[in-house]
């Protein structure tokens, strides 16, 4: 997903490309940005607007310029689309749509990947021992601040995750890593269609995953902070997903009781 990224967006498509995995397609959902992003990486990447069959199982906010491929065979692996704003889950979803493979890989669109990372990331489930994967800032003890994540955010998912793990009975070392990479199938278990278009989507399929007793693996990633400036309302951030995992734990207990 990608939304009013001008700043970084070339950078991080390339970082992207450069990967070593064999079999991928990088996916880039422009939703709705108001800024230059499209015509950046139209630019960038020699892209041109084509037809092409999306596969519309799961409802979305439609089109806005359309989808558009690279005439240049570097790229061939990359495709954007641009549609109207409908906030991260609704991207992803586009994401799905689009996509042809039995796993997929999300990242925020303002995230850098090393070459090796989407390997390191889908080993786990290729080799059946995980279902779901989350790429982890926190595993790796001091590099989240070494790499220039801001104390607030630190202390602040530190609290969250505590408290998360708390109420869920989880030993994930944390709940906010914008990267992570599922199979097809474990997602078909859940009822993702049904979350949140916030931010808070990646805590409610963390809690559909554990309740759908998928296995869940944790790698760490390194971190780096820029410049660019975060668009998540870090209260209303908190505040929802505290709530989401407390409110699992409450109807876990009321379907015990009932036992």
């Amino acid at each position: 997903p990608a939304y009013n990224e001008s700043l970084n967006i070339i950078e991080n498509v390339r970082s992207l490309l450069s990967s070593h995995y064999v079999n991928y397609d990088v996916i880039i959902v422009n939703d709705g940005s108001k800024d230059n992003s499209l015509e950046l990486l139209i630019k960038a990447y020699d892209l041109v607007k084509v037809d092409y069959l999306i596969n519309e199982q799961i409802k979305t906010k439609p089109l806005r310029a359309g989808v558009f491929k690279s005439t240049n065979p570097a790229f061939e692996k990359l495709i954007v689309v641009d549609k109207e704003n409908g906030g991260k889950a609704d991207a992803l979803n586009f994401g799905l749509n689009i996509s042809n493979s039995q796993y997929c890989a999300c990242i925020d669109v303002d995230c850098l990947l090393l070459e090796d990372s989407l390997q390191k990331m889908i080993k786990p489930i290729t080799d059946k021992q995980a279902d779901v994967v989350f790429g982890s800032r926190m595993l790796s003890q001091g590099s989240a601040l070494q790499g220039g994540m801001p104390k607030y955010k630190f202390i602040g998912n530190k609290i969250l995750t505590y408290w998360q793990n708390l109420m869920s009975g989880a030993k994930l070392s944390e709940w906010h890593s914008g990267y992570r990479a599922y199979s097809t199938t474990s997602l078909k278990k859940t009822r993702y269609l049904d979350n949140s278009d916030y931010f808070d989507f990646d805590t409610e399929i963390i809690l559909q995953m554990l309740d759908a007793q998928q296995r869940i693996c944790e790698i760490p990633i390194p971190t780096f902070y820029g410049d660019e400036l975060s668009r998540v309302n870090g209260i209303k951030y908190g505040w929802r997903v505290a709530k989401h995992t407390t409110k699992w734990r409450i109807n876990k207990r009321r379907k015990n009781w009932k036992i």
